[in-house]
């Protein structure tokens, strides 16, 4: 005779028995607690626990008092704690083709992360989960247990949007030593970042124009756009910077009538 395995559920929740009698018969009564069986001949019967009922103690007996081997018995026990809140998890926002960096706060315990609102496939034990690489809107679930007892599942959507394009440079390319231009970008949804180099490189503006510092040597800028956490790819502008002309002359001259 098997009872089945010890449980630990929510305050209050039915129970579903996985209890088990082989050999000589395969019939049995439970008795125990103070709620009820929806069948006390079935080993894998739902129990009801009682009003206020905390835990409860649970025996299974196979019902051949009369054999050789005489009647046997098992026992199991169920718990009965308050269900946890379910965790709190933000939603988040990223580019096509970028991960997402989920985290769970609270309430503590245990999470998991599954790929559905109920069963499907754990994806993370922990209360950080970093999806992988996205490129539709896709939507999480986590749960938590604390003391035996798990929540229920918080939805976490993942939104996914668009790159947005390179922008389009204009202003003058070629000026006199000496001397400042000021480049605009256009064309692009968001904010604009202008740049040093191609890549990293020194953060020089955030508005749509910039202007330079007086150049006296050749010189290049980037600029990318940047729309609900999608940047994209750099733009480039060449300045070429002309040397100021040198006039030689003398000061005073002499000629003949």
């Amino acid at each position: 005779v098997s009872a089945g395995p010890n449980q630990t559920v929510p305050t209050g929740s039915t129970v579903q028995l996985a209890g088990n009698i082989s050999g000589g018969t395969t019939t049995g009564t439970w008795s125990g607690g103070t709620g009820t069986f929806s069948n006390t001949s079935d080993p894998k019967a739902t129990y009801t626990p009682g009003p206020g009922e905390t835990s409860a103690v649970l025996t299974l007996t196979s019902s051949d008092p009369a054999g050789p081997c005489g009647a046997k018995s098992a026992s199991v026990t169920i718990t009965f704690g308050t269900q946890p809140n379910s965790p709190t998890a933000a939603d988040a926002t990223i580019c096509s083709g970028n991960s997402a960096n989920l985290a769970a706060t609270a309430p503590g315990g245990t999470y998991r992360w599954y790929d559905a609102p109920s069963g499907g496939n754990l994806l993370q034990t922990g209360p950080a989960f970093t999806t992988p690489v996205l490129t539709t809107n896709t939507s999480y679930y986590v749960e938590t247990t604390v003391k035996g007892v798990t929540s229920n599942r918080t939805k976490v959507t993942v939104t996914v949007t668009s790159a947005t394009s390179a922008p389009t440079i204009s202003g003058d390319t070629e000026i006199c030593q000496g001397t400042s231009t000021t480049l605009t970008a256009s064309g692009s949804a968001g904010t604009y970042r202008w740049y040093s180099s191609a890549t990293d490189g020194n953060l020089l503006s955030t508005s749509s124009t910039y202007t330079t510092p007086a150049l006296n040597y050749n010189i290049t800028y980037y600029v990318q756009a940047v729309s609900t956490n999608c940047t994209s790819a750099r733009a480039q502008i060449n300045i070429t910077v002309t040397t100021k002309p040198n006039v030689i002359s003398a000061a005073t001259g002499v000629l003949c009538s």
